[in-house]
């Protein structure tokens, strides 16, 4: 039986873009992703337009025309969640870098990023946050301990954004880590339970990527709903930990999703009344998250939780309590 063979030979690097409204900075996104050392064939660009309102794809467009390794989608706006699955789905690469729109990567970098991509899950990067004025930026280093899985790191509570990581594509798929849809900050829901996955990481004490601090970003901005899926995201992680969590580690896991449920807490500082009210009811509705997060190791975190156990119809008003006497 005759079979066709691709001639074609695999792409070492996948990088995903999910763009939606960034008229203003994709295209220097876009051209750092271009000005490579790495050869146009080893690596492909897969940029998602998620319905941008603004003329941030026909920037796109236009740019891409001129390069055959990008390849350029278009869809109704579903969110960053949505757009970086099917970027995993599309993916022809070994590996898999997420690269936010409104940021942009290190000039030559890869051919150095690729060398380093023999046999592992992962690869942990710094990064630098950068900003207008560059005078502020600061670099980021993942960890001076000695790391060989990522439970190390999530021993160390390097929960980052999945843009300072680059993964094996095939250990995303047989551990099924997709990022879940239409909540912010899916990245603390997604980040702990790949590294728990992740049994051969390195990390590279490098900072390629550019993590640009625009004063207009989600992550800047107040919304109440941040509050409402950091306490979906704690249920989730609770419901992995049961799952897959060694009793051993169990701790680890502990600590991180009090993490999650003191980031939704914290934004009860800058919520009105009523909202304030709402959250206070959601948590006192998943009360026995309290009793069950009992093996966290900081000091603060179990404190919290022997007050939110007493006294589990006033979460939000103790917390606020803490934070205006506790420093």
């Amino acid at each position: 039986m005759d079979q066709n063979f691709s001639t074609e030979r695999m792409k070492k690097l996948s990088l995903i873009i999910p763009v939606y409204n960034v008229e203003k900075y994709v295209a220097k996104c876009i051209q750092s992703c271009i000005d490579q050392n790495l050869n146009k064939t080893d690596y492909e660009i897969i940029i998602i337009n998620d319905g941008s309102t603004d003329n941030s794809f026909e920037i796109v467009k236009a740019i891409a025309a001129g390069h055959e390794n990008i390849t350029v989608f278009s869809q109704t706006n579903a969110g960053l969640s949505v757009v970086r699955n099917r970027g995993l789905e599309l993916a022809q690469g070994e590996y898999i870098w997420f690269i936010d729109s409104d940021d942009w990567i290190e000039t030559n970098c890869l051919q150095s990023i690729t060398e380093k991509l023999t046999d592992i899950d992962v690869l942990a990067m710094g990064y630098v946050n950068a900003y207008d004025d560059t005078s502020k930026n600061k670099k980021i280093f993942p960890t001076s301990a000695v790391t060989n899985s990522g439970i190390d790191l999530l021993h160390n509570s390097y929960i980052v954004p999945a843009q300072f990581y680059i993964y094996k594509k095939e250990f995303l798929s047989e551990n099924n880590l997709f990022f879940e849809p239409g909540i912010f900050h899916e990245d603390f829901e997604f980040i702990p339970r790949m590294l728990y996955f992740a049994k051969k990481l390195v990390v590279y004490n490098k900072q390629f990527y550019f993590f640009y601090k625009r004063p207009d970003s989600i992550t800047a901005s107040i919304n109440p709903k941040k509050s409402f899926d950091y306490i979906k995201i704690a249920l989730n992680l609770i419901a992995f930990e049961k799952k897959n969590v060694k009793k051993t580690e169990k701790y680890i896991f502990h600590n991180v999703i009090w993490l999650a449920l003191t980031n939704a807490l914290h934004n009860s500082l800058v919520m009105d009344g009523v909202t304030r009210v709402k959250l206070n009811k959601e948590f006192y509705f998943n009360k026995w998250m309290f009793k069950y997060l009992d093996s966290g190791t900081i000091l603060k975190y179990r404190i919290e939780r022997i007050l939110f156990v007493i006294f589990p119809k006033h979460s939000v008003f103790i917390y606020r309590l803490l934070k205006r006497f506790v420093k």
